[in-house]
């Protein structure tokens, strides 16, 4: 992908894409379990490694949609990075004493994290929101 970026493509010729997912069929055992792609299999008490099996069986273009839409991130690390200080604030406190202090907390925190994301100088834009 880093190939045909660097070409200016904005998505892998079509072919090559099929190619991915004819290996990544035979590899989670499609051809041993044929079933129509984006259906869910029937519920059913299995276990957790069969489940994720299913999953990967039954969803390839979601699992693979960071391949045909490049927008879509390879991994969501951002994401988990923002939520991580807030749950290991609840795990180490035991959580906020009051409703007040965690909503407080939680726009703080949104709009620090959202001012680093736009380029903008943290202290700052809480200051002026402080001040408005």
């Amino acid at each position: 992908m880093a190939q045909a970026k660097e070409q200016g493509l904005t998505h892998l010729p079509r072919d090559q894409i099929e190619a991915f997912l004819e290996v990544y069929d035979e590899q989670v055992g499609r051809q041993a379990t044929p079933g129509p792609r984006g259906q869910q299999p029937a519920a059913r008490q299995t276990a957790p490694a069969t489940n994720l099996l299913l999953r990967l069986r039954d969803f390839p273009d979601a699992i693979w949609r960071f391949v045909t839409d490049w927008r879509v991130p390879f991994i969501n690390n951002l994401a988990e990075r923002m939520v991580r200080p807030i749950r290991v604030k609840l795990k180490v406190i035991g959580g906020f004493r009051g409703k007040g202090g965690s909503f407080a907390s939680f726009i703080i925190r949104s709009v620090w994290e959202s001012s680093k994301l736009r380029g903008q100088n943290s202290f700052e834009v809480l200051r002026l929101a402080a001040t408005a």
